[in-house]
């Protein structure tokens, strides 16, 4: 859910694919695995389309990749920076966006409310932490 609502926030401000690259990923993630019908319903409601996301495992080749990484939770946050120090530096709770220090737990498993208020928890961090996202994500992108 994260990764689409953040998206389509990201292109609700005027940005682009060719301006920024956005996957998720979990840290026990069994690849392939569809999107939950909860998540589903509730991205719809956004306008966001999670029919044909697959979930794929944290490696070393995605953190890599990517400028920057948000996590939910600080045990997702440690065990990236335990199994990969090399990362260390890009790796953040999402709620540190927001000069905060909270978990957003996982929904899965749970009902459609409790979906909809990660995905409210989701935007309004997306929403008010944008301008940390992108220094963040730039700093990462030209370290030095």
């Amino acid at each position: 859910m994260g990764e689409v609502l953040f998206k389509q926030y990201i292109y609700s401000q005027g940005y682009s694919q060719l301006n920024w690259e956005v996957a998720s990923a979990g840290c026990w993630a069994r690849p392939d695995q569809p999107a939950t019908k909860n998540a589903i319903l509730t991205t719809d409601t956004y306008k966001c389309n999670l029919w044909l996301h697959s979930s794929q495992a944290v490696s070393e080749y995605l953190l890599k990749y990517f400028n920057l990484v948000l996590c939910m939770e600080s045990e997702h946050r440690d065990f990236i920076k335990r199994n990969f120090p090399e990362m260390a530096e890009k790796v953040f709770l999402l709620s540190n966006m927001i000069d905060a220090d909270f978990n957003i737990d996982d929904p899965v498993g749970g009902t459609i409310e409790t979906y909809a208020i990660t995905a409210e928890k989701f935007m309004s961090i997306f929403i008010a932490g944008f301008s940390q996202i992108k220094n963040l994500s730039a700093q990462q992108a030209n370290p030095g």
